[in-house]
């Protein structure tokens, strides 16, 4: 299976799966926390099209200081779509699924299974990248196997 269009595929699936959950006219913000260009640049286009700075102080302030669970379902996909990008700070990631993890089991089958298919893709991608790079670098590791070169429990140096 080519894992890049495994994690397309499950991309798409994301998008389908909230794509029920459209912006909401209005947002409810702590205005100490929050400022009136931040929610307007979460604003400033097409979901699909919003930038990881745009969206970068959502991510830290979502359903804490920033919206409810209907606007945090609606920008998930592209969260997590700008972490797989590598676009958005990997420190939201634990984040994300934090707050995705607190409320997820009582969130619609399809919903769930969306989120398991994607981060499922993403982690196969990440590990297929890994091995070819460890490969790369030494591309007879595979021959030798994993322990060659190295010293059994209890063996002495040469």
């Amino acid at each position: 299976m080519d894992t890049l269009s495994d994690l397309d595929h499950a991309l798409e699936a994301l998008y389908a799966a909230f794509s029920r959950y459209p912006l909401p006219a209005k947002t409810e913000v702590c205005g100490h926390c929050v400022s009136d260009e931040q929610v307007r640049a979460t604003r400033a286009a097409p979901l699909r099209m919003l930038t990881a700075s745009a969206l970068e102080p959502y991510a830290w302030k979502a359903l804490y200081t920033w919206g409810d669970v209907q606007e945090f379902k609606h920008y998930l996909p592209r969260l997590l779509e700008l972490l797989i990008l590598e676009e958005l700070d990997g420190l939201h990631a634990r984040s994300l699924m934090l707050r995705v993890g607190v409320r997820w089991q009582s969130w619609p089958k399809s919903e769930q299974e969306a989120v398991i298919g994607t981060v499922g893709a993403w982690w196969r991608q990440v590990i297929r990248v890994t091995l070819e790079t460890a490969l790369n670098r030494d591309p007879q590791r595979l021959r030798r196997g994993p322990t060659a070169g190295r010293r059994r429990v209890g063996e002495r140096k040469p």
